[in-house]
Protein backbone atom coordinates (compact mmCIF):
# COMPACT_ATOMS: atom_id res chain seq x y z
CA UNK A 1 0.00 0.00 0.00
CA UNK A 2 1.02 3.62 -0.45
CA UNK A 3 -1.65 4.96 1.93
CA UNK A 4 -3.54 4.09 5.09
CA UNK A 5 -6.27 1.48 5.02
CA UNK A 6 -9.69 2.66 6.17
CA UNK A 7 -9.37 0.56 9.33
CA UNK A 8 -5.96 2.09 10.10
CA UNK A 9 -7.28 5.61 9.46
CA UNK A 10 -10.27 4.97 11.73
CA UNK A 11 -8.21 3.81 14.69
CA UNK A 12 -5.61 6.58 14.30
CA UNK A 13 -8.33 9.24 14.26
CA UNK A 14 -9.97 7.63 17.29
CA UNK A 15 -6.70 7.66 19.26
CA UNK A 16 -5.81 11.23 18.22
CA UNK A 17 -9.30 12.52 19.05
CA UNK A 18 -9.20 10.98 22.50
CA UNK A 19 -5.68 12.16 23.37
CA UNK A 20 -6.44 15.65 22.03
CA UNK A 21 -9.57 15.78 24.19
CA UNK A 22 -7.49 14.74 27.23
CA UNK A 23 -4.95 17.50 26.51
CA UNK A 24 -7.63 20.15 26.03
CA UNK A 25 -9.58 19.20 29.16
CA UNK A 26 -6.45 18.96 31.32
CA UNK A 27 -5.20 22.41 30.27
CA UNK A 28 -8.69 23.92 30.56
CA UNK A 29 -9.13 22.60 34.09
CA UNK A 30 -5.65 23.67 35.21
CA UNK A 31 -5.92 27.17 33.68
CA UNK A 32 -9.59 27.63 34.57
CA UNK A 33 -10.53 28.06 30.91
CA UNK A 34 -13.33 26.67 28.82
CA UNK A 35 -12.47 23.85 26.38
CA UNK A 36 -13.42 26.17 23.49
CA UNK A 37 -10.98 28.85 24.65
CA UNK A 38 -8.27 26.23 25.17
CA UNK A 39 -8.68 24.92 21.62
CA UNK A 40 -8.35 28.48 20.31
CA UNK A 41 -5.12 28.92 22.30
CA UNK A 42 -3.75 25.65 20.87
CA UNK A 43 -4.68 26.59 17.30
CA UNK A 44 -2.93 29.97 17.54
CA UNK A 45 0.36 28.53 18.82
CA UNK A 46 3.26 28.09 19.09
CA UNK A 47 4.17 31.10 21.26
CA UNK A 48 7.22 32.91 22.49
CA UNK A 49 7.71 33.01 26.26
CA UNK A 50 6.39 36.57 26.50
CA UNK A 51 3.33 35.71 24.42
CA UNK A 52 2.69 32.63 26.57
CA UNK A 53 2.75 34.88 29.63
CA UNK A 54 0.42 37.37 27.99
CA UNK A 55 -2.27 34.79 27.18
CA UNK A 56 -1.95 32.93 30.49
CA UNK A 57 -0.16 29.72 29.48
CA UNK A 58 2.53 30.49 32.07
CA UNK A 59 2.39 32.56 35.25
CA UNK A 60 5.84 34.10 35.40
CA UNK A 61 9.08 34.36 33.40
CA UNK A 62 12.23 33.55 35.39
CA UNK A 63 15.83 32.51 34.90
CA UNK A 64 17.04 29.46 36.80
CA UNK A 65 18.73 31.50 39.54
CA UNK A 66 15.56 33.57 39.92
CA UNK A 67 13.51 30.39 40.27
CA UNK A 68 15.60 29.36 43.28
CA UNK A 69 14.99 32.79 44.83
CA UNK A 70 11.29 32.32 44.16
CA UNK A 71 11.32 28.97 45.97
CA UNK A 72 13.02 30.64 48.95
CA UNK A 73 10.38 33.35 48.95
CA UNK A 74 7.47 30.90 48.84
CA UNK A 75 8.93 28.71 51.60
CA UNK A 76 10.29 31.46 53.89
CA UNK A 77 13.86 30.34 53.21
CA UNK A 78 13.01 26.81 54.43
CA UNK A 79 14.01 24.55 51.57
CA UNK A 80 16.43 21.86 50.44
CA UNK A 81 17.30 20.44 47.02
CA UNK A 82 17.73 16.88 45.88
CA UNK A 83 18.95 15.69 42.50
CA UNK A 84 16.35 13.88 40.39
CA UNK A 85 18.46 10.70 40.27
CA UNK A 86 18.66 10.56 44.06
CA UNK A 87 14.94 11.24 44.40
CA UNK A 88 14.08 8.47 41.94
CA UNK A 89 15.92 5.77 43.88
CA UNK A 90 14.97 7.03 47.33
CA UNK A 91 12.83 4.89 49.62
CA UNK A 92 10.39 6.26 52.22
CA UNK A 93 12.08 6.51 55.57
CA UNK A 94 10.51 4.30 58.22
CA UNK A 95 11.15 4.61 61.91
CA UNK A 96 9.76 1.88 64.10
CA UNK A 97 10.40 -1.53 65.57
CA UNK A 98 8.09 -3.55 63.35
CA UNK A 99 9.16 -4.54 59.84
CA UNK A 100 6.55 -3.19 57.40
CA UNK A 101 5.03 -5.40 54.67
CA UNK A 102 6.94 -5.72 51.40
CA UNK A 103 5.59 -5.00 47.91
CA UNK A 104 7.58 -6.07 44.85
CA UNK A 105 7.63 -3.81 41.79
CA UNK A 106 8.59 -5.77 38.68
CA UNK A 107 9.53 -3.68 35.65
CA UNK A 108 8.62 -5.32 32.33
CA UNK A 109 10.05 -3.03 29.65
CA UNK A 110 10.80 -3.35 25.93
CA UNK A 111 10.23 -5.90 23.17
CA UNK A 112 9.19 -9.27 24.55
CA UNK A 113 11.75 -11.91 23.54
CA UNK A 114 12.70 -15.43 24.54
CA UNK A 115 15.67 -15.77 26.86
CA UNK A 116 17.27 -13.10 28.99
CA UNK A 117 16.58 -9.36 29.02
CA UNK A 118 19.05 -7.11 27.24
CA UNK A 119 19.60 -3.48 26.40
CA UNK A 120 20.69 -3.28 22.76
CA UNK A 121 22.69 -0.43 21.28
CA UNK A 122 20.21 1.94 19.55
CA UNK A 123 17.52 -0.76 19.54
CA UNK A 124 16.16 -0.21 23.04
CA UNK A 125 15.51 -2.66 25.82
CA UNK A 126 14.34 -6.22 25.33
CA UNK A 127 12.21 -7.97 27.95
CA UNK A 128 13.45 -11.54 28.20
CA UNK A 129 10.98 -14.22 29.29
CA UNK A 130 13.64 -15.98 31.40
CA UNK A 131 14.53 -12.79 33.28
CA UNK A 132 10.95 -11.68 33.93
CA UNK A 133 9.60 -15.08 34.92
CA UNK A 134 12.51 -15.50 37.33
CA UNK A 135 11.60 -12.16 38.94
CA UNK A 136 7.90 -13.08 39.17
CA UNK A 137 8.70 -16.49 40.62
CA UNK A 138 10.97 -14.91 43.22
CA UNK A 139 8.21 -12.51 44.25
CA UNK A 140 5.63 -15.30 44.23
CA UNK A 141 7.65 -17.64 46.44
CA UNK A 142 8.95 -15.00 48.86
CA UNK A 143 6.66 -15.16 51.90
CA UNK A 144 7.73 -11.67 52.95
CA UNK A 145 6.37 -10.16 49.70
CA UNK A 146 2.63 -9.70 50.15
CA UNK A 147 1.75 -8.11 46.78
CA UNK A 148 3.22 -7.56 43.32
CA UNK A 149 3.02 -4.43 41.17
CA UNK A 150 3.81 -5.35 37.55
CA UNK A 151 4.89 -2.22 35.65
CA UNK A 152 4.53 -2.74 31.88
CA UNK A 153 5.92 -0.60 29.07
CA UNK A 154 5.90 -2.78 25.94
CA UNK A 155 4.41 -2.96 22.48
CA UNK A 156 4.66 -6.75 22.57
CA UNK A 157 6.90 -9.26 20.82
CA UNK A 158 7.28 -13.01 20.80
CA UNK A 159 4.04 -14.97 21.26
CA UNK A 160 5.91 -17.81 22.97
CA UNK A 161 7.76 -15.51 25.38
CA UNK A 162 4.53 -13.61 26.13
CA UNK A 163 2.76 -16.86 26.97
CA UNK A 164 5.56 -17.97 29.29
CA UNK A 165 5.38 -14.67 31.20
CA UNK A 166 1.56 -14.86 31.25
CA UNK A 167 1.72 -18.30 32.85
CA UNK A 168 4.05 -17.19 35.63
CA UNK A 169 1.99 -14.08 36.38
CA UNK A 170 -1.19 -16.17 36.50
CA UNK A 171 0.40 -18.48 39.08
CA UNK A 172 1.42 -15.43 41.13
CA UNK A 173 -2.10 -13.95 40.96
CA UNK A 174 -3.48 -17.19 42.42
CA UNK A 175 -1.34 -16.69 45.54
CA UNK A 176 -1.23 -12.94 46.17
CA UNK A 177 -2.54 -9.64 44.72
CA UNK A 178 -0.97 -8.74 41.38
CA UNK A 179 -1.57 -5.15 40.29
CA UNK A 180 -0.60 -4.13 36.75
CA UNK A 181 0.49 -0.56 36.14
CA UNK A 182 0.64 0.36 32.46
CA UNK A 183 3.14 3.01 31.42
CA UNK A 184 3.32 4.56 27.90
CA UNK A 185 2.40 1.37 26.05
CA UNK A 186 0.96 -2.02 26.97
CA UNK A 187 -0.10 -3.38 23.61
CA UNK A 188 -0.44 -6.83 22.07
CA UNK A 189 2.00 -9.04 24.00
CA UNK A 190 2.31 -6.17 26.46
CA UNK A 191 -1.42 -6.52 27.15
CA UNK A 192 -1.34 -10.34 26.96
CA UNK A 193 1.00 -10.49 29.96
CA UNK A 194 -1.27 -8.08 31.88
CA UNK A 195 -4.44 -10.11 31.43
CA UNK A 196 -4.20 -12.40 34.51
CA UNK A 197 -3.65 -9.52 36.96
CA UNK A 198 -5.94 -8.91 39.91
CA UNK A 199 -6.35 -5.24 38.94
CA UNK A 200 -5.10 -3.26 35.92
CA UNK A 201 -4.24 0.46 36.03
CA UNK A 202 -3.55 2.61 32.97
CA UNK A 203 -2.89 6.30 32.46
CA UNK A 204 -5.52 8.12 30.35
CA UNK A 205 -3.11 8.28 27.41
CA UNK A 206 -1.60 4.79 27.71
CA UNK A 207 -1.70 2.98 24.35
CA UNK A 208 -3.07 -0.48 25.04
CA UNK A 209 -5.10 -3.32 23.58
CA UNK A 210 -3.87 -4.43 20.14
CA UNK A 211 -5.23 -7.91 20.82
CA UNK A 212 -3.93 -9.36 17.60
CA UNK A 213 -1.27 -11.45 15.95
CA UNK A 214 1.34 -11.00 13.23
CA UNK A 215 3.33 -13.55 11.28
CA UNK A 216 5.20 -13.57 7.99
CA UNK A 217 8.67 -13.36 6.57
CA UNK A 218 10.97 -11.11 4.56
CA UNK A 219 11.50 -12.20 0.96
CA UNK A 220 14.74 -11.00 -0.67
CA UNK A 221 14.45 -12.91 -3.95
CA UNK A 222 14.56 -9.76 -6.10
CA UNK A 223 17.48 -8.33 -4.13
CA UNK A 224 19.47 -11.55 -4.50
CA UNK A 225 18.92 -11.45 -8.28
CA UNK A 226 20.18 -7.87 -8.50
CA UNK A 227 23.29 -8.82 -6.54
CA UNK A 228 23.89 -11.88 -8.71
CA UNK A 229 23.40 -14.26 -5.81
CA UNK A 230 21.92 -17.63 -6.71
CA UNK A 231 20.81 -20.18 -4.12
CA UNK A 232 19.63 -23.73 -4.61
CA UNK A 233 17.45 -25.15 -1.84
CA UNK A 234 17.19 -28.89 -1.29
CA UNK A 235 14.40 -30.08 1.00
CA UNK A 236 12.65 -33.11 2.36
CA UNK A 237 9.06 -32.46 3.32
CA UNK A 238 6.47 -30.42 1.44
CA UNK A 239 6.84 -27.28 3.57
CA UNK A 240 10.39 -27.62 4.87
CA UNK A 241 11.29 -24.30 3.21
CA UNK A 242 8.16 -22.42 4.33
CA UNK A 243 10.19 -19.69 6.09
CA UNK A 244 12.91 -19.30 3.47
CA UNK A 245 13.69 -15.73 2.43
CA UNK A 246 14.21 -16.82 -1.19
CA UNK A 247 10.56 -17.13 -2.23
CA UNK A 248 7.08 -16.11 -1.07
CA UNK A 249 4.52 -18.44 0.47
CA UNK A 250 2.59 -20.52 -2.05
CA UNK A 251 -1.21 -20.81 -1.82
CA UNK A 252 -1.14 -23.96 0.29
CA UNK A 253 1.39 -22.46 2.68
CA UNK A 254 -0.74 -19.32 3.08
CA UNK A 255 -3.69 -21.49 4.09
CA UNK A 256 -1.50 -23.32 6.61
CA UNK A 257 -0.14 -20.03 8.00
CA UNK A 258 -3.66 -18.62 8.30
CA UNK A 259 -4.79 -21.71 10.20
CA UNK A 260 -1.88 -21.45 12.66
CA UNK A 261 -2.41 -17.71 13.14
CA UNK A 262 -6.11 -18.17 13.80
CA UNK A 263 -5.31 -20.69 16.52
CA UNK A 264 -2.83 -18.31 18.16
CA UNK A 265 -5.28 -15.40 17.92
CA UNK A 266 -8.02 -17.50 19.51
CA UNK A 267 -5.63 -18.39 22.34
CA UNK A 268 -4.94 -14.68 22.89
CA UNK A 269 -8.65 -13.79 22.97
CA UNK A 270 -9.51 -16.73 25.24
CA UNK A 271 -6.88 -15.80 27.83
CA UNK A 272 -7.92 -12.15 27.85
CA UNK A 273 -11.55 -13.22 28.24
CA UNK A 274 -10.57 -15.44 31.16
CA UNK A 275 -8.58 -12.70 32.87
CA UNK A 276 -11.18 -9.97 32.33
CA UNK A 277 -14.27 -12.11 33.04
CA UNK A 278 -15.61 -11.47 29.54
CA UNK A 279 -16.88 -13.72 26.80
CA UNK A 280 -14.80 -14.70 23.78
CA UNK A 281 -17.17 -12.69 21.56
CA UNK A 282 -16.83 -9.56 23.72
CA UNK A 283 -13.04 -9.64 23.54
CA UNK A 284 -12.99 -10.49 19.84
CA UNK A 285 -15.18 -7.46 19.14
CA UNK A 286 -12.67 -5.08 20.76
CA UNK A 287 -9.66 -7.11 19.60
CA UNK A 288 -8.75 -7.54 15.93
CA UNK A 289 -5.44 -5.77 16.59
CA UNK A 290 -7.06 -2.43 17.42
CA UNK A 291 -5.35 -0.10 19.87
CA UNK A 292 -7.09 2.04 22.49
CA UNK A 293 -6.12 4.82 24.89
CA UNK A 294 -6.23 4.03 28.60
CA UNK A 295 -9.38 6.15 28.89
CA UNK A 296 -11.07 4.17 26.10
CA UNK A 297 -9.78 0.87 27.54
CA UNK A 298 -11.50 1.65 30.85
CA UNK A 299 -14.81 2.19 29.06
CA UNK A 300 -14.63 -1.16 27.24
CA UNK A 301 -13.37 -3.18 30.19
CA UNK A 302 -9.72 -3.79 29.28
CA UNK A 303 -8.51 -1.93 32.39
CA UNK A 304 -10.00 -1.42 35.85
CA UNK A 305 -8.75 1.97 36.96
CA UNK A 306 -7.13 5.14 35.64
CA UNK A 307 -3.96 5.94 37.53
CA UNK A 308 -0.19 5.75 37.63
CA UNK A 309 2.38 3.72 39.53
CA UNK A 310 1.63 5.37 42.88
CA UNK A 311 -2.06 4.54 42.49
CA UNK A 312 -1.15 0.92 41.74
CA UNK A 313 1.01 0.74 44.87
CA UNK A 314 -1.82 2.20 46.95
CA UNK A 315 -4.21 -0.39 45.50
CA UNK A 316 -1.73 -3.13 46.42
CA UNK A 317 -1.69 -1.75 49.97
CA UNK A 318 -5.48 -1.80 50.08
CA UNK A 319 -5.65 -5.39 48.88
CA UNK A 320 -3.34 -6.57 51.66
CA UNK A 321 -5.36 -4.71 54.29
CA UNK A 322 -3.35 -1.50 54.66
CA UNK A 323 -4.29 2.14 54.26
CA UNK A 324 -2.52 4.36 51.74
CA UNK A 325 -0.67 6.07 54.61
CA UNK A 326 0.76 2.84 56.01
CA UNK A 327 4.48 2.30 55.35
CA UNK A 328 5.70 -0.52 53.12
CA UNK A 329 9.04 -1.78 51.95
CA UNK A 330 9.54 -1.84 48.19
CA UNK A 331 11.61 -4.46 46.41
CA UNK A 332 12.47 -3.64 42.79
CA UNK A 333 12.88 -6.53 40.35
CA UNK A 334 14.51 -7.85 38.19
CA UNK A 335 17.96 -7.32 39.67
CA UNK A 336 20.54 -6.83 36.92
CA UNK A 337 24.29 -7.28 37.16
CA UNK A 338 26.09 -4.01 36.40
CA UNK A 339 29.71 -5.04 36.88
CA UNK A 340 30.66 -4.47 33.21
CA UNK A 341 31.98 -0.98 32.52
CA UNK A 342 32.84 0.63 29.22
CA UNK A 343 36.30 2.02 28.68
CA UNK A 344 36.52 5.79 28.37
CA UNK A 345 37.01 5.91 24.60
CA UNK A 346 34.27 3.36 23.89
CA UNK A 347 31.87 5.17 26.19
CA UNK A 348 32.46 8.49 24.44
CA UNK A 349 32.04 6.85 21.03
CA UNK A 350 28.73 5.25 22.02
CA UNK A 351 27.44 8.53 23.42
CA UNK A 352 28.28 10.30 20.18
CA UNK A 353 26.67 7.59 18.03
CA UNK A 354 23.55 7.40 20.17
CA UNK A 355 23.05 11.14 19.72
CA UNK A 356 22.60 10.70 15.98
CA UNK A 357 18.80 10.63 15.84
CA UNK A 358 18.68 9.37 12.24
CA UNK A 359 20.25 6.07 13.33
CA UNK A 360 17.74 5.30 16.07
CA UNK A 361 14.78 4.35 13.82
CA UNK A 362 17.10 2.12 11.77
CA UNK A 363 18.24 0.35 14.91
CA UNK A 364 14.69 -0.19 16.11
CA UNK A 365 13.62 -1.45 12.69
CA UNK A 366 16.53 -3.88 12.65
CA UNK A 367 15.52 -5.07 16.10
CA UNK A 368 11.93 -5.74 14.94
CA UNK A 369 13.20 -7.51 11.80
CA UNK A 370 15.46 -9.72 13.94
CA UNK A 371 12.51 -10.58 16.17
CA UNK A 372 10.39 -11.58 13.17
CA UNK A 373 13.23 -13.70 11.80
CA UNK A 374 13.61 -15.56 15.09
CA UNK A 375 9.94 -16.09 15.95
CA UNK A 376 7.19 -17.63 13.79
CA UNK A 377 4.35 -15.77 15.52
CA UNK A 378 4.37 -12.36 17.19
CA UNK A 379 2.00 -10.63 19.56
CA UNK A 380 3.24 -7.18 18.57
CA UNK A 381 1.63 -3.90 17.61
CA UNK A 382 1.75 -3.36 13.84
CA UNK A 383 2.50 0.32 14.29
CA UNK A 384 3.36 2.83 17.00
CA UNK A 385 1.97 6.27 17.76
CA UNK A 386 4.41 9.10 18.42
CA UNK A 387 2.99 12.41 19.63
CA UNK A 388 5.19 15.50 19.50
Amino acid sequence: RDNMSEAHREVMNSILDDIYEQIVNTIAEARNWTPEHTKKIIDNGPYTASNALEIGLVDELLYEDELIDKIKEINDDKYSFMKARRYAIGQPRYEGWDIPPTIAIIYATGNIVSGKSSNGFMTGQNMGSDTITKAIKRARNDKNIEAIVFRIDSGGGSALASDIIWRELKLAAEQKPVIVSMSDVAGSGGYYIAAPATTIFADPGTITGSIGIISGKFVFEGLYEKLGINTEIMTRGENADIYTSHKPFNDEQRVLMQKNMTECYNTFVTKVAEGRNMTFEQVDKIGQGRIWTGKQALEIGLVDEIGGLTDAINEAKRQIGLSTDDPVRVMTLPIYNTSFKFGTHLSVMLQELSSIEDLEPIGKLADKAKLLAEEDVLYIMPYHLEIK
